[in-house]
């Protein structure tokens, strides 16, 4: 069974050559262009290997993976459903509500996430996967 709403896609890439490689980050659908707000987007930049997130909201999450690649673990918190993907360079992610993830990242990996409302906004509520720590060897 899998977790209602989640989307993983890793087949961004529109164009490549040994110059470049050019992806589609959001809006590769008509589904979501009316609801694209430039000023809700944010990149992260990993400075050392380990563990980013730890968290579930109440809102949609929207995430394209940059440079390097994410180790997504994910768990519905109502039906407790889990999942874990690899996400690389183009993939892109897409999170309903209150589905908690947390990423395992090598440094380097550069991730830009948009969101429906302003970043402080946002109400982020703190929910560690010990099982995705213990699957991925730490």
């Amino acid at each position: 069974m899998a977790i209602k709403g989640l989307e993983i896609r890793n087949d961004g890439i529109v164009h490549e050559n040994e110059d470049r490689m050019v992806f589609e980050v959001f809006n590769d659908d008509n589904s979501d262009k009316d609801k694209f707000l430039a000023r809700n987007v944010r990149a992260f930049i990993v400075k050392r290997n380990g563990w980013i997130a730890d968290h579930y909201r109440d809102d949609w999450e929207y995430y394209c993976v940059l440079a390097g690649e994410a180790h997504w673990f994910f768990e519905d918190m109502k039906t407790r459903e889990r999942e874990r993907h690899v996400v690389k360079a183009g993939g892109k992610v897409k999170i309903p509500p209150n589905v908690a993830h947390s990423l395992k990242v090598k440094k380097g990996t550069i991730v830009l996430g948009r969101y429906f409302k302003p970043f402080q906004e946002l109400k982020t509520n703190k929910y560690v996967l010990e099982w995705a720590r213990g699957e991925a060897g730490n």
